[in-house]
């Protein structure tokens, strides 16, 4: 891999990072205060501080930046792993399993990849009775990008959420998080006991204090 593709990180900021996240317990907009650099940044030097060595992929190949893509790693994630920067693994996966990484984000604006045009509609469609108007579904933000699956994880466990299932808000109150991958956690519901999976992309609120 050519030094071009090789990811900089700067030891001097992780190690200030996880001072702050750890031994402080600062959230990311305070340290992101403290030192005047982006979360996403941030974020980035932690997760690569944080890694594990058995974790790390040396002489990493297309199908080792698909694999990781696949067990549901953000592209900041496996560029910490690989040592590669994120948009040279993004062409690695593209030269190796032929799909985009552009343009593909279901909920994101584009459609599924694979899905054609929708069919053109009529100039003139049969008159229908009215239906009662239909509430309007809760616009979802993604509240979790940039987050490591062990940041998520934090973020869910003993708190109270809210998720967009079928266009309705449900709160749900999360005792343990499971696991997280693939853009869904498994979850353990504190007041029924049960495990439940739900999609990151559908949580619409994060209590600000635990629950649970």
């Amino acid at each position: 891999m050519s030094r071009d593709h090789t990811l900089t990180l700067d030891p001097e900021l992780a190690e200030q990072v996880v001072k702050l996240r750890d031994d402080e317990g600062l959230k990311w907009n305070e340290i992101h205060e403290a030192i005047g650099i982006a979360t996403g940044k941030l974020m980035l030097h932690y997760s690569w501080a944080k890694l594990p060595k058995k974790e790390q992929v040396k002489n990493a190949t297309g199908q080792d930046v698909a694999r990781l893509r696949a067990d549901g790693l953000s592209w900041g994630d496996i560029s910490i792993r690989t040592g590669i920067n994120e948009n040279a693994c993004r062409n690695m996966f593209e030269e190796a399993t032929g799909q985009s990484t552009r343009g593909n984000r279901i909920g994101k604006g584009g459609r599924h990849p694979g899905e054609g045009d929708p069919a053109p509609r009529s100039k003139k469609a049969p008159a229908k009775k009215s239906a009662p108007a239909k509430k309007a579904a809760p616009k979802t933000v993604d509240l979790f990008d940039g987050m490591t699956p062990e940041e998520v994880k934090e973020r869910l466990e003993g708190y109270a959420v809210k998720v967009n299932i079928d266009g309705a808000e449900t709160p749900i109150k999360i005792k343990s998080v499971k696991k997280v991958a693939a853009g869904k956690a498994i979850i353990v519901d504190a007041e029924s006991g049960a495990s439940r999976t739900i999609k990151l992309a559908a949580v619409t609120m994060i209590s600000k204090k635990r629950v649970a």
